[in-house]
């Protein structure tokens, strides 16, 4: 038995061994390779949203939740791809092949959930920012004659609001650029993906028409920071958070686990390394382990996504 353990082991430290080599040796390759055959067709000539298609989506998604500029789509495809693959070779074979597909899926989906998680966040922490974007906006509007571009670039310097402010810079760089409706469109869309409540779209609705059509929005303006106020009134009001069962969530599921493995070795007379071989070398084990890890991630997530509601009309 302990041979058998020590095999399996050294089998798992060699894939991974060779999965790092060949990411050290190949990833420029294969990230360039990637750029020229596979996704060719998600290219565009301005970086936008693209009506839901894959590049486009995690572009956007990676330029409003990454602070490393550098790092790339074609190395997040090609990063989730190794775990992919990492998982799916440790798994092969010990498990069904169906079994290691599904189980690899899920982990090589967890880059993309951990992003979709960040940015939930960025977006809880934004729409806070409302009344005091929407009255800054009315405020520069009306200083700057009713200029609605003049007033975006205003907006840049308030450093009040983080998030919206950098919602705000990249708005003000695109109408710098824009000539045509349609690209006017997709700025405010890109501003509403940043923050996605609708106090955002009614705001950059307003935007809309006082920069297309050269509508006064004042009054419009001054309605959508009087039904703020009043919302963050009855907010405030019935905001209730039950942090006892999110404690619980955090800290008994892992004692839970490690509880078992207590129960294991006293009362039923396994050993840590009898434990550890049913736990890692079995189908059965190594399936519950993996579904038990798979079930407190996706707790957790929920845990994130869920503790703090975004502040919205």
């Amino acid at each position: 038995m302990d041979w058998i353990l020590i095999v399996g082991f050294l089998k798992s430290i060699c894939y991974i061994i060779i999965i790092l080599g060949i990411w050290m040796t190949f990833s420029a390759s294969i990230i360039s390779l990637l750029r020229k055959k596979c996704f060719s067709r998600f290219r565009t000539e301005k970086k936008k949203i693209g009506g839901g298609k894959l590049f486009g989506h995690l572009s956007l998604l990676m330029a409003l939740t990454l602070q490393e500029k550098n790092f790339s789509v074609y190395g997040f495809l090609v990063l989730s791809l190794s775990i992919f693959f990492a998982v799916f070779i440790l798994l092969v074979n010990q498990t069904p092949v169906m079994s290691a597909l599904l189980f690899s899926a899920f982990f090589g989906l967890f880059p993309y959930l951990f992003l979709y998680i960040r940015l939930n966040t960025i977006r809880t922490e934004g729409s806070f920012e409302a009344d005091l974007i929407v009255g800054e906006l009315l405020n520069q509007y009306k200083i700057n004659y009713f200029n609605m571009i003049e007033a975006v670039d205003r907006m840049v310097t308030l450093r009040e609001a983080p998030v919206c402010r950098k919602a705000f810079y990249r708005l003000s760089l695109l109408l710098k650029e824009y000539r045509k409706e349609e690209e006017l469109t997709d700025a405010l869309k890109e501003m509403v993906f940043t923050v996605n409540t609708d106090w955002m779209r009614v705001l950059t609705n307003n935007i809309y028409l006082a920069i297309e059509c050269h509508v006064n929005v004042s009054m419009g303006l001054e309605d959508i920071l009087l039904e703020l106020r009043e919302a963050k009134t009855a907010a405030e009001k019935a905001k209730q958070i039950n942090l006892e069962g999110f404690s619980i969530l955090k800290y008994f599921s892992p004692a839970m686990y490690l509880l078992t493995v207590f129960i294991a070795i006293k009362y039923f007379g396994f050993s840590f390394k009898k434990f550890i071989s049913y736990q890692f070398h079995t189908e059965a084990g190594i399936k519950l382990f993996l579904l038990i890890l798979l079930l407190m991630l996706v707790n957790i997530c929920c845990m994130f996504l869920f503790q703090k509601q975004k502040f919205d009309l």
